[in-house]
């Protein structure tokens, strides 16, 4: 079994170290913004706690339960790849079908 040695982000790709800052984020608006011509304001970012998901359909059985989970934070974690379009639905925290 995998042992992280560091927190996986569920809204981006990589660890919650790898998150961008406050200060990054807006850098990168306000670059867009004046590129594009238009006010682009980052969106705030997610918390787990507010991310509402529908209820696992999976039980686990017990011979499973070191291996397998079906905690709502593994399976926002396990939701979407790297595509950019999955990294923007996670960002606004919508997951649809964990």
């Amino acid at each position: 079994m995998a042992v992280w040695d560091q927190q996986r982000s569920f809204w981006t790709w990589g660890n919650v170290s790898d998150e961008p800052s406050e200060a990054d984020r807006k850098k990168a608006a306000e670059a867009v913004s004046k590129r594009r011509g238009v006010e682009v304001v980052p969106p705030p970012v997610p918390r787990l706690e507010d991310v509402e998901i529908r209820a696992s359909r999976v039980d686990v059985p017990g011979n499973l339960s070191e291996f397998v989970s079906s905690d709502d934070g593994d399976r926002l974690l396990h939701t979407y790849g790297g595509h950019g379009l999955e990294l923007l639905k996670a960002l606004r925290g919508q997951f649809d079908n964990p």
